[in-house]
């Protein structure tokens, strides 16, 4: 499957992704889900003095980090979303935590092989090579419903009101800015 012709920003970064596989398929935080692509990486941070008196805060600032992630990792935000296997309807946004957490896993290891998304609702559908499917549809026109970190660290974002945002990793949230996309795209 191939985006039309005339590619927009957006599908350029995201042809950029089929055919990797996801891994480390997860639910997060609430209904947030997290779909790592790619070589794996290790991010190590160092301790850094914190002068934040929360007791929660500071030990963990004083302590190193590191975690594994993908070249490409999938920050599914704040949306609607539904996970489908070969067309059954495995869990949505609103599914139970173990439920949202197996029907993320039922992702893990397959390929994706298009992506589409609605240029006037931000609404996306994922489609992956062994017959998985997640679509999402959102809460709020200006809500963020994905967002996706890319090797170039660049952050690619995709709004509710279709809009979307292409900015460098380090860019502040009140410099982003977001674009309209012209047309839709299908997957082919």
């Amino acid at each position: 499957m191939r985006p039309k012709p005339g590619k927009d920003q957006v599908q350029k970064i995201l042809g950029k992704l089929y055919g990797h596989p996801c891994w480390d398929a997860r639910k997060g935080y609430g209904s947030f889900l997290t779909f790592e692509f790619g070589k794996p990486l290790v991010t190590i941070d160092e301790p850094v003095r914190s002068w934040n008196g929360k007791p929660r805060v500071r030990p963990a600032a004083t302590k190193r980090g590191a975690w594994v992630h993908g070249e490409w990792h999938l920050w599914i935000y704040c949306c609607r979303w539904t996970i489908h296997q070969d067309g059954k309807r495995l869990a949505t946004s609103s599914s139970g935590a173990s439920k949202m957490g197996d029907a993320a896993r039922q992702l893990q290891g397959q390929a994706l092989i298009g992506v589409s998304v609605d240029p006037k609702s931000g609404d996306s559908r994922f489609e992956f090579d062994y017959g998985g499917r997640l679509e999402t549809r959102r809460w709020d026109r200006t809500d963020v419903q994905w967002i996706l970190h890319s090797p170039t660290h660049r952050v690619l974002e995709i709004r509710g009101d279709g809009k979307y945002s292409d900015d460098h990793e380090t860019t502040r949230c009140n410099d982003t800015e977001w674009k309209q996309r012209s047309a839709d795209w299908e997957l082919l």
